[in-house]
């Protein structure tokens, strides 16, 4: 397989807090067409785009899917760390999945999915 996707974590967060949330891809040597990556998140967590200047509170997405497009599978071997800055907002227990997919074209091979339990205590 020319793609792999793995969950780093965390995948235990404190109600209120933010963490860097780490998802890894790897590309092997190879033909390939290129991927798109997809990152899916439960509700328990949402997605901090930045701080409240005047509060220093987090300001939420309401995004539940992150996509990056066009990962380029001939430029040689590579890990790729996607990091992105979660807050619990809920506390539970839910499914974080991952995956690549060809950006255009018809599936094939290099599809690659992952899935983890992300927990809010």
């Amino acid at each position: 397989m020319l793609f792999t996707v793995s969950i780093d974590g965390p995948l235990t967060l404190e109600q209120g807090s933010v963490v860097d949330f780490v998802v890894t891809v790897t590309k092997g040597a190879g033909r390939a067409s290129r991927q798109t990556f997809l990152l899916v998140l439960p509700g328990n967590v949402r997605r901090v785009l930045g701080r409240d200047p005047d509060t220093g509170a987090p300001i939420l997405s309401d995004e539940r899917t992150v996509t990056v497009d066009d990962l380029d599978p001939n430029d040689g071997p590579a890990t790729i760390q996607y990091h992105l800055d979660l807050c619990g907002v809920d506390r539970s227990a839910a499914f974080i999945s991952a995956g690549l997919y060809p950006s255009s074209g018809t599936p094939e091979r290099t599809r690659s999915f992952t899935t983890a339990v992300l927990t809010v205590r």
